[in-house]
């Protein structure tokens, strides 16, 4: 033995000081191989997919997401698509069906309060109220001009009514659409509707599925009848555009579209639909701000939404919507086409006599005016013409053209301003919910309000009373000194500098008769009411809808963290139908940036959309984000199948999408 090392001290007993047993080194290959640790290892799922190419008739080797469907219900469309199309399939949201009984007239669009005298000039001073925010509108529109260096023409409108009667209508050629006087079918849906000659006289019901966030409950009177009208446009619209027939449903998976402010009866009653009644093979939800921010390619944006019916404003942040920066406001692109036609009307400037907006095919055509002729650019004030192409069964169609001089930019103004004072909106209704009904996960739709709600609110609060006011002078964008004035706290306008009014704005002449009281109140009586009025609970979901534009985007922003207004003023994403109206998204940024910079006291504050392409469809951006989360890896973790409805329902799908 070498020198140096000890003798080791021999073990007489030959035990162990312990029973624990030193296991091995597992082996490198077994914990990096992936056997048995998914579906694809198993030997069902093998003979599955070899089994495929038989049945299906087609090679495996194909696009991704083409056999995902993409679809986005609205209240004026329906897009639908292949996840790996370019641009998706528009219908309109529109479906006709038989009915054996007397078929009730079709509903004439009356959101414009109508005055009492036709004949009587806007005026500050009106009795009317939507002749008084029409003179106010007005008179914002003389200050923006006076800060440009510009003058509206006093006689202007009277110089329009001159050069239109220069104009003379003249005849277009046949076009290829043909009427449908007499049908037999049970139900006609989209642009086939349009072709009816008189819906109500050949025994059909006209009617629009989606309103707004929620199903149409207005000319509905059942659930069921509603969710029949959505598979009529689904089911049709495969067959004829993709030729998928009911009998594929089984291989095609749907993405499908929510909007930001849901009702969750509504999701529920939707994925139903398409899993189990439609026998859909999978369905994954997603809401619209998300999915523009997809289709715009932003991870972090404010997303305003301009739809026919509701505009919705919601902030994403990393991929995940902030549920207390939503807001929806009760005003839409329909009701700027139906202002717009009553200025016209009342300017003796639009051209055709006969048109009636209750008329299928007369309210196209104004829509397509609508279209062609506003603009928010202030420049543009002066006479403007646009083409009105009007097609009426049994007569020649007729090309007229619809000048204006003010009314293409007073029309899209009504977003930011009092919009409640001229158009009817109404507290918001629950369709079809049953009180009596509960699940597990649903809860009672709607009774959540977000702090932007609260925010553009507090106003009216009870308390608000013994608050410091709210508004503050707005200054236009690069100018000191402008009369204009904005509650960025509230739904205070930012271009209106009349008072505000805070005595009702319908009252009936018989009404106020009866409500008169024989004799003058005390000061007890008149507290007494005032306290009975400060105890009535607010409605601010149908308050905080009638907040302006842009007020209620820079509160959505606001409440996303004061630390990142700067942030989200440069990550703005517009989309949706009025976008069409030329310089929106111009206008817009002025007034965010204006408020934005008066609030904070920060004049290096700016604002601006996210840059995209020009040829991107922003109407379309919604869809399109939709369609490249349905070609991604990651939305395998997102699929909801039948199996997991059928056992889970609401549960499974909360599970699966996080924000539900």
């Amino acid at each position: 033995m070498p020198r140096g090392i000890p003798n080791a001290k021999r073990d007489e007993t030959g035990m162990k000081y312990t029973t624990f047993h030193v296991p091995l080194a597992p082996n490198p290959k077994y914990s990096s191989s992936t056997y048995l640790k998914s579906d694809a290892n198993t030997l069902w799922y093998r003979n599955a997919r070899n089994a495929k190419p038989a049945v299906n008739g087609h090679t495996p080797e194909q696009r991704r997401g083409q056999q995902t469907l993409v679809i986005h219900p609205g209240s004026a469309n329906f897009r639908i698509g292949r996840a790996s199309d370019p641009a998706p399939v528009v219908v309109p949201a529109i479906v006709a069906r038989k009915t054996s009984a007397p078929a009730p007239p079709l509903r004439a669009r009356n959101r414009v309060r109508q005055p009492a005298d036709p004949d009587e000039p806007p005026s500050p001073d009106s009795s009317d109220p939507t002749l008084r925010e029409l003179a106010a509108i007005r008179s914002t529109l003389d200050k923006y001009l006076n800060y440009l260096g510009l003058r509206r023409d006093p006689d202007g409108v009277q110089t329009a009514r001159e050069y239109a009667a220069k104009h003379i209508p003249t005849l277009l050629p046949p076009a290829e659409d043909v009427w449908i006087s007499e049908c037999d079918r049970p139900y006609l849906i989209g642009d086939e509707v349009y072709r009816l000659v008189d819906p109500p006289a050949m025994g059909y019901i006209v009617r629009c599925p989606i309103h707004g966030q929620n199903f149409e409950a207005a000319d509905y009177t059942s659930l069921q009848a509603v969710l029949n009208d959505i598979e009529v446009i689904i089911r049709e619209t495969l067959r004829s555009s993709f030729e998928i027939l009911p009998r594929d449903y089984y291989n095609h998976s749907v993405v499908l579209v929510i909007p930001d402010f849901y009702e969750p009866s509504y999701v529920r009653d939707f994925v139903h639909l398409l899993l189990v009644q439609m026998g859909f093979k999978q369905i994954c939800v997603q809401q619209e701000s998300l999915a523009a921010t997809y289709g715009a390619g932003a991870s972090t944006a404010c997303v305003v939404n301009f739809g026919a019916a509701k505009t919705s404003i919601a902030c994403v942040d990393e991929g995940i919507i902030i549920p207390d920066t939503r807001i929806v406001l009760d005003i839409g692109g329909d009701d700027i086409t139906e202002w717009l036609y009553f200025i016209l009307h009342r300017q003796k400037l639009f051209p055709d006599p006969e048109c009636d907006l209750a008329r299928l095919y007369d309210w196209r055509a104004v829509v397509y005016a609508s279209e062609h002729l506003t603009t928010l650019k202030e420049q543009s004030v002066g006479i403007r013409s646009t083409v009105l192409p009007v097609r009426r069964p049994g007569q020649p169609a007729v090309k007229y053209y619809v000048t204006a001089y003010d009314a293409q930019i007073l029309a899209p103004m009504l977003y930011f301003y009092e919009f409640a004072r001229i158009l009817r909106c109404e507290p918001y209704a629950p369709a079809y919910y049953r009180p009596d009904t509960t699940e597990e996960i649903i809860e009672p739709p709607i009774e959540q309000v977000t702090e932007t709600m609260k925010k553009v609110t507090a106003h009216l609060m009870p308390e608000a009373s013994t608050q410091l006011p709210l508004t503050v002078p707005l200054t236009m964008p690069g100018s000191p000194s402008t009369p204009s004035q904005v509650d960025p706290g509230s739904k205070a306008t930012t271009t209106s500098a009349s008072p505000v009014d805070d005595s009702p704005m319908d009252v009936d002449g018989q009404d106020a008769q009866a409500a008169a009281p024989a004799a003058p109140p005390t000061q007890q009586t008149t507290e007494t009411q005032q306290t009975i009025e400060a105890r009535k609970p607010l409605d601010i979901f149908y308050e905080a809808s009638k907040t302006p534009l842009d007020a209620a985007l820079f509160n959505s922003i606001r409440i996303a963290g004061e630390d990142r207004i700067s942030k989200y003023l440069t990550s703005i994403i517009i989309t949706g139908g009025p976008t069409r109206t030329r310089y929106m998204a111009e206008a817009l940024m002025s007034r965010l940036q204006s408020a934005a910079r008066t609030v904070m006291g920060d004049d290096t504050l700016r604002a601006s959309t996210v840059p995209m392409a020009n040829d991107v469809d922003r109407t379309a951006l919604v869809w399109k984000g939709a369609a490249v989360l349905g070609k991604m890896e990651g939305v395998s973790e997102l699929w909801v199948t039948p199996a997991d409805w059928d056992l889970l329902g609401m549960r499974g799908l909360k599970e699966r999408c996080f924000y539900l």
